[in-house]
């Protein structure tokens, strides 16, 4: 599941869901309005308004197995999913 706190959060459903195809994800993305779990996870921007972009692989038992942090919201991120996508083959085959 990935989680994401948009200035515009009424739209957020649609745009989350676009950007979880575009980028072939096998998990949903979610909208974290209050930014309370960005918080927690440490990618509350200075602002406190928008998150860091980042990716965590979060294993059954809750565990952060990896993290990917890119940067600020808004800044031209080029990112693969490919990585993610690695790591996620990776953890299963651990099973």
């Amino acid at each position: 599941m990935g989680r994401s706190g948009p200035a515009h959060w009424r739209s957020a459903g649609p745009l989350l869901k676009t950007q979880s195809d575009s980028l072939k994800l096998p998990y949903p993305l979610l909208s974290d309005r209050p930014p309370r779990t960005i918080a927690r996870y440490g990618v509350l921007a200075p602002d406190k308004v928008r998150a860091l972009r980042a990716f965590f692989l979060i294993d059954q038992q809750g565990i952060v197995r990896k993290q990917w942090l890119l940067g600020l919201a808004g800044d031209d991120i080029v990112f693969s999913s490919e990585p993610i996508i690695k790591a996620i083959q990776e953890l299963q085959g651990k099973r």
